[in-house]
């Protein structure tokens, strides 16, 4: 549903609490020497999910560049970045968190990426409230990340309505979405994604 219900925004609060614990429970496996099917079982269901709409996304090395890519017992080694997006969930309803975690110091292009990713994630929140339109939320992400270069991609959308959702489906709950062009309007009860995240080559960056 577009618009939820108050007991609806409460049990997305509480699967947002899980989500933060299960988050933090991965970045805290995230070291030299273990996989990252460790890591995306050290996740969430300790820390009090219900069985989720999607298995956590843990993407390694390389793999950290594919959208929605999944973990397979890959060693973590020096210098890798890792991946992962997930979302704890109470009652049929997510709260689904994306982060990147880097194994060493990054380098200066990645740095400059997780930096401006952040900045369009902070002018993007500035921006909301009733009766702003999608596409100026766009706009307003779009100018933070435009300066990348045609060697960045960006996957042009910068939020989508988050809640009820249902294993082999999605924890997208409705067909909005926050894209250039965008004529709809944020409206109170609207729950939100902002996605921001950034890839080159064989690597992907969101904010951290």
């Amino acid at each position: 549903m577009r618009i939820k219900s108050q007991l609806e925004v409460n049990y997305i609060r509480r699967a947002a609490s899980i989500t933060e614990l299960g988050m933090r429970a991965a970045i805290d496996e995230a070291v030299i020497g273990t996989t990252d099917n460790a890591i995306a079982s050290a996740a969430l269901i300790g820390s009090g999910s219900e069985y989720m709409s999607s298995d956590p996304i843990v993407c390694t090395g390389k793999n950290s560049s594919i959208p929605h890519g999944h973990f397979r017992n890959r060693s973590i080694t020096d210098g890798d970045l890792i991946l992962l997006e997930m979302s704890g969930c109470v009652r049929r309803y997510s709260a689904p968190m994306m982060r990147t975690v880097s194994i060493g110091r990054p380098d200066k292009v990645v740095a400059s990426m997780a930096d401006r990713c952040r900045g369009a994630l902070e002018a993007i929140i500035e921006r909301i409230q009733p009766g702003v339109l999608f596409s100026d939320i766009a706009s307003t992400g779009k100018a933070v990340l435009a300066d990348f270069g045609t060697s960045m991609i960006f996957h042009g959308t910068y939020g989508y309505s988050i809640g009820l959702g249902f294993p082999g489906t999605s924890w997208a709950d409705s067909l909005v979405e926050i894209r250039e062009g965008g004529l709809d309007r944020l409206a109170p009860g609207m729950v939100l994604l902002f996605a921001i995240g950034a890839r080159r080559a064989w690597r992907a960056v969101t904010p951290c």
